[in-house]
């Protein structure tokens, strides 16, 4: 009997992991004087599907896009006044990455690329994640 519970205990485990897969991003826009952009078009575009998802930098400059499944993305950022950037990130399950902007003064069709990476590791909680390999969850009964 304790074999059976240690079994679904196990199992129950990996389902769990299965079932992240996706993360979120954060980030804080702001110009080359150090203050903020508030209203600035976040896009964000999944490099293998094409699919986008898009939000607006708050009051305080800050943007976030949560539930974003796993994969590369491709952040542009603009308002009118200020070049558009763009970054590409890589996110992976239950990662919660951070992509900072700084937009150049001038015409909306210059692009500014930054050239950064989300962080691996989580700066807005104190979660850790892991990536659990397709072949582990399938291996296992």
């Amino acid at each position: 009997m304790h074999h059976r519970l240690s079994l679904a205990l196990f199992v129950s485990t990996l389902a769990g992991f299965a079932q992240v897969n996706t993360a979120s991003l954060t980030g804080l826009v702001k110009d080359p004087s150090d203050a903020v952009v508030s209203g600035a078009k976040v896009t964000a575009r999944n490099v293998s599907t094409g699919a986008e998802r898009g939000t607006e930098s708050n009051g305080d400059g800050y943007y976030s896009l949560p539930n974003l499944p796993v994969g590369a993305w491709e952040i542009s950022v603009e308002k009118t006044g200020f070049e558009k950037a763009i970054s590409n990130v890589t996110l992976d399950a239950a990662e919660h990455g951070r992509q900072d902007f700084v937009l150049p003064v001038g015409a909306v069709t210059a692009i500014a690329n930054v050239e950064a990476s989300a962080p691996l590791l989580s700066t807005e909680d104190a979660s850790v994640g892991t990536v659990v390999e397709n072949k582990y969850v399938t291996e296992y009964p």
